[in-house]
């Protein structure tokens, strides 16, 4: 018995040091991909592709948001989150910051909508996501020299019930003069 439960506790401390880390209740970073986005040099262009859904009990609290070391070309200002509008995120390409549609609620659809909810962002770093909440992760990106921006895709780090987290979304990011 004593040997029994002697293997037990190495071979789950064996799966525990796998190099696998945990996936937290914001996801896995989803599927990969490449976004490509047209802009010239040195302008701002806004990024809101990226959802975080918080599937778990307890709420998750955003410790920070950066791009991969492995950024050529590309500077990101600070991140935000913004509500989805009727499952609609925000996109990419448009100028940054974000200056809504005058429009009224009657008029709000797909893009328009999920444009009205920058005036609802707050900081992402120090957020608190609530069980259940959905919202989209939204930044400047600018390209900062001839060639192309590219970088993978955001790198977000977070708590939850004293548990630490780190999702390196998937879907990565190229600036071009045109796409």
């Amino acid at each position: 018995m004593l040997l029994a439960g002697t293997l037990c506790t190495v071979a789950a401390s064996l799966s525990a040091c796998s190099g696998q880390p945990a996936v937290g209740p914001l996801g896995n970073g989803g599927t990969a991909g490449q976004q490509c986005i047209s802009g010239p040099k040195d302008q701002p262009l806004t990024v809101g592709l990226y959802s975080l859904r918080n599937t778990g009990t307890a709420p998750a609290t955003i410790d920070s948001v950066r791009l991969p070391s492995a950024t050529l070309g590309l500077t990101m200002t600070r991140s935000w989150l913004t509500p989805i509008y009727h499952d609609t995120l925000l996109g990419v390409g448009w100028a940054y910051p974000l200056t809504p549609p005058k429009t009224t609620v009657h008029e709000w659809s797909g893009e328009k909508g999920a444009l009205l909810e920058w005036a609802r962002r707050r900081p992402a770093v120090g957020a608190v996501i609530r069980p259940g909440q959905w919202l989209t992760l939204v930044f400047g990106l600018t390209r900062t020299r001839d060639h192309a921006g590219r970088s993978g895709g955001p790198v977000i780090v977070y708590t939850v019930s004293g548990n630490t987290y780190t999702i390196h979304e998937a879907v990565t990011l190229l600036i071009l003069p045109r796409c």
